[in-house]
Order: C-alpha cells, then structure tokens, then sequence
C-alpha cells in the first residue's frame, strides 16, 4: 500500500462523531472501488475501538483522538491515536469464549473480535499518547505485512 496515501482526521471523543466518520470512510472505499467487505470490517473495528476510547478513557467530549487510516489495492490499515491514560488492550488474557456465560470475566470481547478480523493489531505507547493499529490484507493473496499508517 505504498503508493495510497495515509489519510489523517481527528474527532472530538464523542460517540456521535463516529457514525459520520465511519460513512466518510465507507465512502472512500467505494470511490477507491475497494471491497465492500473489507471496508465493512474495518470500519466495524473502528467502531468497536472508537467507542472503547470514547468510553472507557475518560476523555472530555470536546478532547479529540486522531485516526491515520490507508485503504489501498492490497489491503487496509488504521491507527488510533488518544490522549487517554496508558492502556494496552493487547496485555489482557484472550477471552475464553468457549466458557459457560457465567463463569466468563466480563469485558475483553471487542478485542477478541478486532483480532479475529483483523490480520494485524498492535499496541504502542509513544508519549502521552496510546497508538492503537490494525491492519487487514485484502484477499488470501495479500503481502505479509501491510505499510502502517503512522505518522511521526
């Protein structure tokens, strides 16, 4: 995904920001005449996660996390980048899904469902600031990784 620029937007932490955002992307993966499907599982991450954040981080409504995102021919890629106090969704055990519904821990089965769809998810804390990526190669075919959509 080299050639595809890296699309850069920031929302305030607002759950009713991402509807919007999500259609603008949806949108630019018509135009870019993208799968529907592959489309359709990012930005179902990126609701899961945005709201996460939105949520669960203590942010003001008027403080704004950034999201980078590529959508290329070989496969899209976003991160999530939130001021919010450190937190690694990676770090906790997988959830045990298999697991009767009253013997589950609750919580963890938004990131359960992100790694499932997902071919690459990862963590970083860089600063005062969470960066959150994923990434998803388009078809069986795709290349072993795909360019992140960092930027520095």
């Amino acid at each position: 995904m080299a050639t595809e620029a890296i699309r850069s937007t920031r929302i305030r932490a607002a759950s009713v920001e991402v509807p919007k955002l999500l259609a603008r992307i949806e949108a630019e993966g018509r135009d870019a005449a993208l799968p529907e499907q592959l489309v359709a599982e990012l930005c179902l991450c990126l609701d899961e996660l945005l709201n996460n954040v939105i949520d669960h981080a203590g942010l003001g409504d008027e403080t704004t996390i950034e999201l980078n995102y590529r959508l290329g021919s070989d496969g899209v890629a976003a991160e999530i980048v939130d001021p919010g106090p450190p937190f690694d969704p990676l770090a906790r055990p997988p959830v045990d899904i298999d697991a009767p519904l009253d013997a589950r821990v609750p919580g963890g089965l938004g990131i359960h469902f992100v790694r499932t769809l997902m071919d690459e998810v990862a963590y970083e804390r860089r600063g005062s600031h969470n960066r959150l990526r994923i990434a998803k190669r388009r078809g069986a075919g795709g290349s072993p990784a795909i360019s992140s959509p960092t930027t520095s």
